[in-house]
């Protein structure tokens, strides 16, 4: 099915045109949504569909990190949303206000709440997001990522008791792409919650 942008033409005899303009109605409801039987093709509800026609079921953003210049602008009273790739990894970033600063949507890249046990051992995750093992060596805990949202190494990573519990010594001692570890002594308490940041 192909979509043609120039029917009808002023001079067109409607008959003649009708099965261009049909197929120009058909390409334009296909290629806007989604068919809800089968879960594929657009961001948008089919136009026919019996409920939420018309509608989001998702936004994508495409790789803007080559883009002509002006492509991520916002504009005065705008907001811009885009994807960008770094290192292979496509993130979603922000603008606005015609303002040439970039934010990133989703700057925590990962999170844990560790049941620490005290004893070298696999440690319990009772909260989580990137993260899928925490492995306790004397004072030493590794975390390992769940896959590689991190652009590079240079993130930060935040550390934090539960409240009634403290820290006595606390050192982030090695990081890299898959792993890190924290180095840690928790006093009068069991729970030990991490934050990873990257812009």
């Amino acid at each position: 099915m192909t979509y043609t942008p120039n029917i009808p033409q002023a001079n067109d005899d409607p008959s003649a045109s009708q099965p261009l303009i049909l197929s120009n109605f058909q390409q334009i409801n296909s290629q806007f949504g989604t068919d809800l039987t089968t879960g594929t093709g657009g961001d948008h509800i089919l136009l026919t569909a019996s409920s939420g026609n018309g509608k989001h079921n998702r936004v994508t953003f495409l790789d803007q990190s080559g883009a002509v210049a002006g492509v991520t602008a916002a504009g005065v009273n705008q907001n811009v949303f885009y994807g960008n790739t770094q290192s292979g990894i496509t993130m979603p970033y922000y603008k606005r206000d015609a303002l040439p600063t970039v934010w990133p949507v989703s700057p925590i890249k990962a999170y844990a709440r560790v049941t620490a046990t005290g004893v070298p051992e696999a440690q319990t995750l009772s909260n989580s997001f990137n993260i899928t093992s925490v492995n306790l060596a004397v004072t030493t805990y590794t975390f390992t990522i769940t896959n590689a949202m991190l652009n590079d190494t240079n993130y930060s990573v935040f550390v934090f008791p539960n409240r009634g519990s403290v820290i006595a010594s606390l050192t982030v001692a090695t990081v890299n792409s898959t792993t890190f570890t924290v180095n840690a002594i928790l006093i009068g308490g069991d729970i030990l919650n991490v934050l990873v940041v990257e812009p």
